[in-house]
């Protein structure tokens, strides 16, 4: 677990799934919002928006 955690702090994961594409372009739960009950760390999350088609928009190649 340890390793798991410095891995994540030193890629600037900021939760899971934290997606990163080799062209630099990064996504912290696409398509999902949600909100946090109880205090950080021991609380619980509940999902208040679920977009399936987010992956689509995200891994489609970068407009320039």
């Amino acid at each position: 677990m340890t390793l798991d955690f410095e891995c994540a702090r030193r890629h600037q994961v900021r939760c899971s799934p934290h997606v990163f594409a080799s062209d630099g372009r990064e996504w912290a739960n696409p398509g999902v919002e949600a909100t946090w009950h109880g205090a950080y760390g021991t609380g619980f999350p509940t999902i208040t928006r679920d977009d399936p088609n987010a992956w689509e928009h995200s891994c489609a190649p970068p407009t320039n």
